[in-house]
């Protein structure tokens, strides 16, 4: 017996993928808006740094595997995972319990050099 995969589901998941890429890009977007102060002080030190220059390949190397990996990809259709969610508020509570204590020793730092 053979699987045939109607248009209207080839759609369906091509509109899924449109949808949560668009969502993931923003999200991107706003993260990097968010924290653009460290974003421009990591490049800075990957430029200068020969220790650290290899990061600037992160990215392509990213694409390329998402790239090869396409057609494994386009057989799943993105879907929402609720549960997922529940992690946030989890997430906020520690980072708010961690910014309180480093707050009451009265230097916000995460390590002593």
């Amino acid at each position: 017996m053979t699987a045939i995969t109607l248009p209207e589901t080839r759609s369906a998941a091509a509109k899924a993928w449109v949808r949560h890429a668009a969502a993931l890009g923003i999200l991107l977007l706003a993260t990097l808006a968010a924290f653009h102060d460290s974003v421009a002080a990591a490049v800075r030190v990957w430029w200068v740094s020969p220790t650290y220059s290899h990061c600037f390949l992160i990215i392509p190397i990213v694409l390329w595997l998402i790239w090869e990996k396409r057609p494994l990809l386009a057989a799943h259709s993105p879907s929402l995972a609720p549960k997922a969610l529940l992690a946030i508020p989890l997430a906020l509570l520690a980072s708010f319990i961690l910014w309180r204590r480093l707050m009451r020793k009265g230097k916000p730092r995460l390590a002593a050099v």
